[in-house]
């Protein structure tokens, strides 16, 4: 939900398609250099973690501090049943 949700604006100064795809090329050099047998495990949060490297104000932020920033859409479409889901806990 997340990399569904990144702002196109959490780029700044770069195109967003351009940083999220040198992201997504950069991770498969890495996939590529650990061998079949120690690929990335959890390949979408490292995605997520090496699209915000490449930007100044969320670099070294964690998932959730990203968030509390502005990195995502919080109220994109993709959060309804989520959010479905918590309300139904009260």
């Amino acid at each position: 939900m997340l990399l569904q949700s990144l702002r196109l604006e959490s780029s700044e100064c770069s195109d967003y398609y351009n940083l999220y795809n040198m992201s997504a090329e950069y991770l498969q050099s890495v996939n590529c250099c650990r061998g079949r047998e120690n690929r990335l495990v959890n390949y979408s949060r490292h995605l997520l973690y090496t699209y915000l490297a490449g930007t100044e104000r969320y670099v070294g932020m964690r998932l959730g501090e990203a968030a509390l920033a502005g990195a995502f859409d919080l109220e994109h479409p993709c959060y309804a049943s989520l959010k479905e889901c918590l309300q139904g806990l009260n």
